[in-house]
């Protein structure tokens, strides 16, 4: 056995416990600001966010957001979610985040933490996944790179599973490759593109409802909501109003693009390419300079084709069967 392996393995002195609102200051700066999560997920993960993530949260627990303290400061944190009303989800829970500080990489904080997670959700919960838990998430899954967190995971009995990919846009770059123009859709077309007024917002999220998933309209809900950098552009038709096709960026963290979702019987029509670039058009112009393209996968090669200029980011699935 390895020295580190040895270590993580020893038990640790630390106390777990429920966190508390006032716990948000010193996670996001002893814990969260110090790792390299921003790189994974393309935003600081400030104390709003992380309070919007955590506490904001309505489906988080008390029991599912826990601390660990070692000496009178907080060394790490775990929080669960269980999506109860997800229709074929109700007995997976997901490991939002799980941070430990770099000081407590090699002992066993990260493993009590996770063990704590597990007790948590039990005994109606049969199926655990790390990340991945929309409409409000921050991770598809592991990084990559973060070996630190893949070996708490393996040593408690997660197994890895599929990829998982997301997509980094320079706006800047972009704009420039593409040559985007003030006007994106030729006088021919039947729609129009705008940013959803605030008296259409109940026509958005009954559109995306009925043509893709309640999960997709309670994930697009933020980026509508007054006061909040997001938006949701729209594609309606010029004649009837309909919408045709919507995008949504910063609803679920800010900077991320998604979700994107046409009129079943208008795709192939070149409306979604037209949705993506008024929406990054629009993102620039209000000082967005990346856009996340998160969890693409399967459309990785539409996005791809579309801005072929984009840094990748691979994640890996983790779950566990209880």
């Amino acid at each position: 056995m390895s020295e580190s392996s040895r270590a993580a393995s020893e038990p640790f002195s630390v106390t777990l416990r429920a966190a508390r609102p006032e716990d948000i200051t010193s996670l996001e700066r002893d814990v969260v600001a110090i790792s390299p999560l921003a790189a994974y997920t393309g935003f600081a993960l400030t104390e709003e966010e992380l309070h919007r993530h955590t506490f904001g949260d309505p489906d988080v627990t008390v029991q599912d957001f826990i601390v660990a303290e070692a000496q009178r400061r907080v060394v790490g944190f775990v929080v669960g979610v269980h999506r109860h009303w997800k229709a074929g989800r109700e007995t997976t829970a997901f490991i939002k985040l799980l941070m430990i500080h770099p000081s407590c990489h090699e002992t066993s904080v990260g493993a009590q933490l996770l063990a704590a997670a597990e007790t948590a959700v039990r005994p109606t919960v049969t199926k655990l996944e790390f990340g991945s838990c929309s409409p409000t998430y921050l991770l598809p899954g592991v990084p990559e790179q973060d070996s630190a967190t893949a070996t708490i995971l393996r040593q408690a009995g997660w197994k890895a599973s599929s990829e998982r990919l997301s997509l980094f846009l320079d706006i800047g770059d972009y704009a420039a490759a593409r040559k985007v123009k003030p006007k994106h859709e030729p006088a021919t077309c039947d729609f129009a593109l705008k940013i959803a007024p605030a008296g259409r917002h109940a026509d958005v999220t009954g559109f995306i409802d009925h043509h893709f998933s309640v999960s997709w309209a309670r994930e697009t809900l933020p980026a509508l909501e007054p006061g909040r950098d997001g938006f949701c552009a729209i594609a309606v038709c010029r004649e009837s109003d309909d919408i045709l096709g919507f995008a949504a960026v910063g609803a679920s963290n800010p900077g991320w693009f998604g979700p994107m979702g046409i009129h079943p019987q208008r795709r192939g029509e070149g409306i979604g390419r037209q949705l993506f670039d008024y929406s990054a058009r629009i993102a620039g112009q209000r000082g967005m300079r990346t856009m996340v393209l998160s969890w693409v996968n399967d459309k990785a090669s539409f996005y791809s084709g579309i801005a072929p200029r984009c840094r990748l980011q691979t994640f890996r699935k983790w779950v566990k069967i209880l």
